[in-house]
C-alpha cells in the first residue's frame, strides 16, 4: 500500500518540477507571441523600398495618450517572464537586468521594423521608448514580487560595489552628469528655434493652399516683422492701427480693394485670388468665403530665411470672423503647403484662436504644443491681433496690450512633448499640467544629483563645514546654473529653483538613510 501511495507521489513532483523549470521558457514565449498578435495582426505584409528613407519616413507617426498607456502595458508581461527565466537560469542579476532591458528595446524596435510593411500600422521612434518602460517595470515587478529571494544578492551585490567606488569617481561622476543636465537644457532650448523651417511654402489667406481648409470672414490688414516687439511698441502699434514707416518689416500687406495685393516692402510677392474670385468686394479689407482666398503664386522664401534667421517675428493682423462656429480650425492666415506641413497657422475652432507655430520640437505640423485661446471669436467685430514670438515665448494680444495671452515653450514642456508627442488637438496646459511637467523635468535631472550626493558624504564621511560644502557646490549650484542657463534672458524663478533643490535634497535625505542602514548591516 505504501509503494502505491509514493508512487503517484513521486509522479505528482517530478511533474510539478519539470512545469516549474518549463514555466517561464512557455510565459515567455507566451508574452512575445502576444506582443506579436496584438502589433503586428493581420499579418498583410506589402513589399516596398526598403531603405533609411523609408524606414525615416514611415517612423514619423505620433502615438496618442491611449497608445502610450498600452504600449507600457503590453511589455510588462515580457520583461516580467524574460527576467524571471534569467534569474531562475543562474544568471547574476548584474546581467540579467541589462540583458531583459536589451531584449526588450530590440523586439519593440523589430516590431517597429515590421509594422513600416504593415500599411494598417503607424510605427513611431517614441514607441520604443514606452514598450521598453513596460518591459521595465515588469522587471522591477518581478524583483518586488520576489524581494526576499534578492536581499542576499543585493547585498553581495552592493559589497562587490562598494570598492569599485572612490570619492573622485563619485565627484567625476556628479560634474559628468551636471554637465550633461547643461547640454540636454541648451538642446531643448534650441529646438524652439526656427531652425526646421521650410523655404518653398505659399503665404495662404482664408485657406489652405490645397483648398481644403476654409475660412470664412475678413481679413483687413497684415504685417510681419522679423523680430519680436516689446510692449511699448505693441502699445503703439495698437494706438495707430498700423506700423510706423519705420519700421522693419519683411511683409506689409494692404488688403483693400478686390485685385490682387501688393507687399508694400516690396520682399513678397504679391497674394492673388484663388478659387472663384468675388464679384463684391467689400472696402475695408479681403472677404473669403469657402470657395474664394487670396495666396502667393510663388514660395515666400524671404519670409522663411529671415524669420528662421532670427528665430523671432511679429505678426499684425485684424480680422471678422463670419461665423463664430467653424471648425477645421478654418485658415485665416497660413505659411504652409497643406494641411500637414506647415510653419506657422492662424487658424479658427470654434470660438478658439488657434495658432500653429513649426519649430524642432513641435513637428512639421506644428501642432503639438500649440496655442489655443477660447472666446475670442466669440461675434463678427473685427479683432487686431498681433502675435510675437522670440525663441520660446509666444504672446498674443488681443485689441489691447493688457488683453494678452502667453505660452512658453520650457524646457519641461519641450522634453515632455518630445518623449510623449500626442496626437489630436493642441496641448492645453492648465496650472496643474504644468506642474506636473515642471516635476517631471526636475526629477529626472535632480535625483540622480541627489542619489550621487548621498553616496559621497554617506560612503566618505568628513567634517560637518565640508558636509555644507558639498551641499552647496553638489546641489544648489546646479540648480542655480540650471535655472539661470534655461531662464536667464526673463530672470531667475525662485520657484523653479526651489522646486530643484527640494528634490535633490529629499532624494539625498532618502538614499543617506536607506545607505546607512544597509552599512549597518553589511557590517554586522
Amino acid at each position: 500500500m505504501k509503494s502505491k501511495k509514493k508512487y503517484p507521489s513521486n509522479f505528482a513532483n517530478h511533474l510539478v518540477k519539470s512545469l516549474n523549470q518549463w514555466a517561464s521558457v512557455i510565459a515567455v514565449v507566451g508574452s512575445v507571441s502576444f506582443v506579436l498578435l496584438v502589433t503586428l495582426f493581420p499579418f498583410n505584409f506589402t513589399p516596398t523600398n526598403f531603405s533609411f528613407q523609408t524606414i525615416n519616413s514611415r517612423l514619423g507617426a505620433k502615438s496618442d495618450l491611449s497608445d502610450l498607456v498600452g504600449n507600457v502595458l503590453l511589455f510588462i508581461p515580457f520583461g516580467f517572464s524574460l527576467f524571471g527565466l534569467l534569474i531562475k537560469s543562474k544568471i547574476k542579476i548584474l546581467w540579467a537586468i541589462p540583458l531583459t532591458i536589451l531584449a526588450n528595446t530590440g523586439l519593440s524596435f523589430t516590431v517597429e521594423i515590421l509594422q513600416i510593411f504593415l500599411p494598417s500600422r503607424s510605427p513611431d521612434y517614441s514607441d520604443v521608448i514606452t514598450n521598453s518602460t513596460g518591459g521595465l517595470l515588469g522587471t522591477i515587478s518581478y524583483c518586488v514580487w520576489n524581494l526576499a529571494k534578492f536581499k542576499s544578492q543585493l547585498s553581495r551585490l552592493g559589497k562587490n560595489i562598494k570598492p569599485l567606488l572612490s570619492r573622485q569617481k563619485l565627484a567625476a561622476a556628479l560634474i559628468i552628469w551636471v554637465l550633461f543636465t547643461g547640454f540636454v537644457a541648451l538642446a531643448l532650448q534650441r529646438a524652439t528655434y526656427l531652425s526646421n523651417w521650410a523655404t518653398d511654402f505659399p503665404l495662404v489667406l482664408g485657406n489652405e493652399a490645397t483648398g481644403d481648409r476654409p475660412w470664412q470672414g475678413t481679413i483687413s490688414q497684415l504685417a510681419i516683422a522679423p523680430r519680436a516687439m516689446n510692449e511699448s511698441e505693441i502699445a503703439q502699434v495698437f494706438a495707430n492701427q498700423n506700423f510706423s514707416a519705420s519700421e522693419s518689416l519683411i511683409a506689409n500687406y494692404k488688403l483693400v480693394g478686390k485685385d490682387n495685393y501688393q507687399d508694400q516692402t516690396n520682399q513678397l510677392p504679391d497674394l492673388i485670388w484663388q478659387g472663384n474670385q468675388p464679384q463684391n468686394q467689400i472696402t475695408t479689407g479681403v472677404n473669403v468665403t469657402s470657395d474664394s482666398w487670396v495666396s502667393t503664386p510663388t514660395p515666400a522664401t524671404n519670409l522663411a530665411q529671415k524669420l528662421r534667421q532670427t528665430s523671432q517675428f511679429t505678426i499684425s493682423t485684424i480680422v471678422a470672423t463670419a461665423n463664430p462656429q467653424q471648425v477645421g480650425p478654418g485658415r485665416i492666415i497660413t505659411f504652409s503647403s497643406d494641411p500637414f506641413q506647415r510653419n506657422f497657422t492662424l487658424g479658427q475652432h470654434y470660438s478658439y484662436l488657434v495658432f500653429r507655430l513649426r519649430t524642432p520640437i513641435t513637428g512639421e505640423n506644428g501642432m503639438y504644443t500649440g496655442l489655443s485661446v477660447r472666446g475670442i471669436f466669440k461675434d463678427n467685430q473685427p479683432i487686431h491681433l498681433i502675435l510675437t514670438y522670440k525663441h520660446s515665448l509666444l504672446r498674443l494680444y488681443v485689441n489691447s496690450p493688457e488683453n494678452v495671452h502667453i505660452l512658453e515653450l520650457t524646457p519641461e514642456i519641450t522634453l515632455f512633448r518630445y518623449l510623449f508627442p500626442f496626437e489630436g488637438d493642441n496641448l492645453h496646459l492648465t496650472k496643474l499640467g504644468l506642474l506636473v511637467n515642471k516635476l517631471m523635468y526636475y526629477c529626472l535631472f535632480f535625483v540622480p544629483l541627489g542619489i550621487l550626493t548621498a553616496l559621497i558624504i554617506t560612503l566618505f564621511p568628513a567634517r560637518l563645514s565640508w558636509t555644507i560644502l558639498l551641499f552647496i557646490g553638489g546641489i544648489v549650484v546646479p540648480a542655480l546654473l540650471l535655472e539661470l542657463l534655461i531662464r536667464g534672458e526673463y530672470g531667475l524663478e525662485i520657484e523653479n529653483l526651489s522646486i530643484s533643490i527640494a528634490i535633490a535634497t529629499i532624494t539625498m535625505l532618502l538614499v543617506r538613510n536607506r545607505l546607512i542602514v544597509w552599512l549597518h548591516s553589511t557590517a554586522n
